[in-house]
């Protein structure tokens, strides 16, 4: 999760080079909560912590609760 364009495709572009894993990516914390509502299985999360609609706290509380 991710507000900085650039810095979404590189940190995307990296996991990506280096794994054969699937990349879901937000640019905000609405998406990201989208995407854990979708009741996809997340191996790891990377998140931005300051965010203009949010922050990874709110992102982390969600997925514990």
């Amino acid at each position: 999760v991710e507000d900085n364009v650039q810095i979404l495709d590189l940190i995307n572009e990296i996991i990506k080079e280096n794994n054969n894993n699937n990349v879901h990516m937000a640019q905000n914390t609405s998406q990201a909560i989208s995407l854990l509502k979708e009741s996809i299985q997340f191996d790891l999360i990377i998140s931005d912590f300051d965010m203009p609609d949010g922050n990874g706290i709110e992102i982390a509380y969600r997925i514990v609760t």
